[in-house]
Parts: C-alpha cells; sequence; structure tokens
C-alpha cells in the first residue's frame, strides 16, 4: 500500500511539473505575441505622424514664406523614436534607398537623439539603428530637422502626449522642421 501511495505522489508530482512547464511557454508565447503585435502598432503610429508632416510640407512647398504649427502623437510610452532627415554624409537609411531611390526623405526611426556634437560623431550608430526599425517619406526638397528644446538632432519625439513642431521653407536651406 505505500509502494502505491509513494507511486501516486510520483505521478502527481510529473503532473504538477508538465502543468507549470505549459504556462510558462504559454506565458512567453502571450509576451512574443505581444512584442510583435506592439511593433507593428508603433510603425503604424509612426507612419501616420509621417503622413500628418507630409500635408504641412506639401503646404510649405506650395507657400514658401508660410509658416505652420501642428503637433504629432506619441509613437511609445516605453521607447524613444525620434524624426530625422536624410542624406547625412552622403548617407540615407535603407527604406529610402528601396522607396526612393536615394531621394531626400524624413524618417521617423526608433532611437533616442543626440547633442549636435554626438550626432557629428554617432551618426552612423544612428542610421544603423534607422535602418532595422523606420518608416521614411519622400520630400521633393531638402529638409532640415532640429530639437530647439534640447539643441539636438534629430527632434525627440515626447513618450507621452505631443510634440509640437514648426516647419516653414527657407529659400537658402530648403524646408525646415523644428521641435517647439
Amino acid at each position: 500500500m505505500n509502494k502505491k501511495a509513494f507511486l501516486l505522489g510520483v505521478k502527481t508530482v510529473s503532473w504538477i511539473i508538465g502543468i507549470l512547464c505549459l504556462i510558462i511557454l504559454v506565458g512567453i508565447g502571450i509576451k512574443i505575441y505581444n512584442s510583435a503585435s506592439s511593433s507593428k502598432q508603433e510603425l503604424k503610429k509612426a507612419e501616420l505622424n509621417l503622413e500628418r508632416i507630409q500635408n504641412y510640407i506639401e503646404i510649405v512647398e506650395k507657400n514658401p514664406g508660410v509658416e505652420k504649427e501642428f503637433f504629432i502623437e506619441s509613437i511609445s510610452d516605453k521607447i524613444e523614436w525620434s524624426i530625422s532627415a536624410w542624406p547625412f554624409n552622403g548617407n540615407v537609411p535603407n527604406e529610402c534607398l528601396e522607396k526612393f531611390v536615394y531621394e531626400n526623405c524624413l524618417c521617423i526611426c526608433l532611437k533616442p537623439s543626440m547633442t549636435i556634437t554626438n550626432w557629428i560623431k554617432n551618426w552612423k550608430d544612428y542610421l544603423s539603428e534607422c535602418n532595422e526599425k523606420s518608416k521614411c517619406i519622400k520630400a521633393n526638397e531638402k529638409i532640415s530637422t532640429f530639437d530647439k528644446t534640447s539643441d539636438t538632432l534629430p527632434i525627440t519625439i515626447e513618450k507621452k502626449g505631443v510634440t509640437s513642431l514648426k516647419i516653414y521653407n527657407q529659400k537658402s536651406t530648403g524646408i525646415v522642421l523644428e521641435k517647439i
């Protein structure tokens, strides 16, 4: 009788361990799914923000001297995203090369902004990150970005709420997009 009780206990423990392993595997699967889903949502938000910016680019292209202020929505409350203008030092993100065959482009990339000094030193790292996860649009004219609130390139998109921007067309430098 003790032998049967011992075997029943071993089987019960085996079942409990099996169920716990199954629960852990399901939990990992859910985490992976949520991560992939979150990434798709972030890229969709980036795309919607770029469409909004594109509308204002078209306005200032047609109306030199006009200055417009507007805002874009936060993309993620966990990860920093930023807006950058290309080309820089003759380079552009892969999405610009693939979609626009090396034209002027504006991208929203998964990467924090940098001080101007750090940008000049580390822009290749930023480009590499931009190649990993970004959305880009073609610009008909040269475009420049600048974050007046922190003297950084590119423009940091706020993690929560909205980011206020100003856009205008300078004949000498092209279209300027600033964070205000």
